[in-house]
């Protein structure tokens, strides 16, 4: 764990988590990220009741499997008013697979008969390509919720009228650019110009109606699939639908909670729903009575621009209450870095108050300086659109995926931060972890799919970077047994629970990995260390006893991976430790033995 806590404190909080329907896979997670008062207070919130389902089977399971989905029998749902007998609406199946082949993104418009009556509404949905003008919300949902289809893009009656309503009320974008004039809406970057945009039928892209479902069409399936990074990328907003949260209203509830039911949802749990958000400039978060942007609207003051964040609505902590206010800071950092906001974003998680401005030599009534205080510096998200022809009709050009211009080392934090948050999510279809690793780790998503194993793969993807963890070599979850090349056998297959960290580090070189135990060290008691290991009672054994010349202590070595230690020779090992000896009693260290 993260922080101390108790003994008596701990099973209370625990047995409350548990009694009110958490996931012991989510609680373990929590305890390693948060404080206890911060515990203390998520142990309160009620999470049962939101979904027809419990954790039960997670208990033996290494991740959550609650809201796993059975696709051979997969029941679309209703909206929770709906009588269920709606007729489907579909979308023209023809167009989508057209749009995609031709290497397109088709968006979608809900568009209603002006002359029908609001009661009960004629509507029909346009499919239209993408283009660099178009202004469009991509939905994230969790399957397990009922918005999925296997067997045919479309959706209930029901289902494309609240998803009509949602997307014409949603709060107002921050990061695009866009400026209003009148009755003209101009976004610039994307050279789109409307005039009373609020009459128009928003454009939105959803994988229900948008990804091919039929099984001629295998081929456009993974190419649509392929574009998920650009399409959420390149969005507007991510527009978020997750059961618990449609039940849950902000104006009745306080901001902490809010807040923790999104650090804590469902869709936080899910492997797709991780590339989703982390790609998106924008995620808006759906609750039954409005939808909230708490990256945008909201910082660890309370309210960013108490101008547009309905602030009023919304029950901040008591501005005496400090201990409230530090457990609201810190599920706000969970949530902010969750999504690896410091990634993307303009806007600071902890920009001054309008005092703080105003006493440091702020402009006393300039709202656009104040603005401007909550910006940081260069953030990576997507190209500006310029250089029109080189792009084609897709609207995009290939430099339009989502590109992060890091260096080495902060690439290496986007595999560190990218390992960490999807070791401890679920996806229902494990093969398609490669694709979700490739889009957020910036390959080309494409290229990695045409490897033919889940090994091969993760190989490719890793030895494409020029420094590496060394922890990947503490990894104890599935790695590549290759019985023609022991060299592979630290490959880890998917990430597992065993945590990467940022030092020590290896460079990647055509030859070898190079060991590199200083970069980013500060202390020598902190370096990790190489331990030559003589003799050959190392072979064959799960354990063995290490004695140190220098202390002449002796220390319990206990091999984790049998297949690595039926290679190990009879002469010599290496063994790698996270930690330098001398140990302190009762302390381990992780670490890798090789031949």
């Amino acid at each position: 764990m993260a922080h101390t806590e108790t003994e008596a404190q701990q099973p209370d909080v625990e047995t409350n988590f548990l009694r009110l329907g958490w996931c012991p896979h989510q609680i373990r997670r929590l305890q390693e990220l948060h404080t206890p008062k911060a515990l203390s207070y998520l142990s309160s919130l009620d999470r049962r009741n939101y979904r027809p389902n419990n954790h039960n089977a997670c208990l033996e399971a290494p991740r959550c499997v609650a809201n796993n989905v059975n696709l051979k029998n997969y029941d679309t749902a209703h909206t929770p008013s709906c009588a269920g007998s709606c007729p489907p609406f579909a979308v023209d199946y023809s167009t989508i697979v057209s749009i995609i082949r031709e290497g397109g993104v088709p968006l979608i418009s809900i568009n209603v008969d002006a002359s029908s009556s609001p009661e009960n509404p004629v509507i029909e949905l346009r499919v239209t390509p993408r283009t660099l003008s178009s202004r469009y919300t991509a939905l994230s949902h969790v399957w397990f919720d009922g918005l999925g289809n296997p067997a045919a893009n479309a959706l209930p009656a029901c289902q494309i009228h609240s998803i009509c309503s949602k997307l014409v009320s949603q709060p107002g974008d921050f990061e695009s650019g866009v400026v209003r004039i009148g009755a003209l809406q101009a976004d610039w970057p994307r050279q789109n110009f409307v005039m009373h945009a609020e009459r128009q039928p928003p454009l939105f892209w959803m994988d229900t109606l948008c990804i091919p479902v039929g099984d001629a069409e295998r081929d456009v399936r993974l190419m649509a699939i392929n574009q998920m990074a650009s399409i959420y990328a390149a969005a507007v907003q991510v527009l978020v639908l997750d059961a618990e949260l449609l039940q849950c209203e902000v104006n009745t509830s306080t901001a902490t909670e809010t807040l923790a039911r999104i650090a804590c949802s469902a869709w936080m749990t899910r492997s797709w729903t991780l590339q989703e958000g982390v790609l998106a400039r924008e995620c808006v978060f759906q609750f039954k009575d409005r939808a909230i942007d708490p990256v945008h609207e909201w910082c660890h003051h309370g309210a960013r621009f108490r101008d547009r964040s309905n602030a009023s609505s919304v029950a901040w902590p008591d501005t005496k209450d400090d201990e409230s206010w530090i457990v609201y800071k810190e599920i706000y950092d969970h949530f902010w870095d969750t999504l690896h906001q410091d990634w993307k974003s303009k806007f600071r998680r902890d920009p001054p108050t309008p005092q703080e401005f105003k006493a440091g030599g702020g402009a006393k009534f300039s709202i656009g300086s104040f603005r401007g205080s909550q910006a940081v510096g260069k953030v990576h998200t997507l190209p500006a659109a310029q250089g029109l022809t080189r792009r084609g009709k897709s609207g995009l050009d290939k430099k339009d995926h989502f590109t992060l211009d890091f260096g080495e080392e902060r690439r290496l934090k986007q595999l560190v931060d990218t390992w960490n948050e999807l070791a401890h999510r679920s996806t229902t279809m494990p093969e398609d972890l490669h694709v979700i690793i490739a889009n957020l780790l910036d390959f080309n998503a494409d290229k990695i799919m045409e490897i033919p194993t889940r090994e091969e793969r993760m190989r490719a993807m890793l030895l494409s970077f020029k420094l590496l963890p060394v922890s990947l070599f503490w990894n104890n979850g599935p790695r590549w047994i290759d019985e023609n090349n022991d060299c592979n056998h630290w490959v880890p297959i998917e990430p597992s629970k065993s945590p990467l960290t940022m030092t020590p580090v290896m460079q990647v070189t055509a030859e070898w990995l190079k060991l590199d135990f200083d970069t980013g060290v500060e202390h020598a008691a902190s370096k990790a260390q190489v331990i030559l290991v003589r003799g050959a009672h190392v072979a064959g054994q799960t354990s063995f006893l290490l004695l140190d010349s220098q202390t002449s202590a002796h220390y319990n070595v206990t091999l984790m991976d049998y297949h690595m230690d039926s290679r190990t020779p009879d002469a010599a090992s290496f063994l790698i430790l996270e930690t330098p000896l001398p140990l302190a009693p009762n302390v381990t260290a992780r670490g890798a033995l090789f031949g």
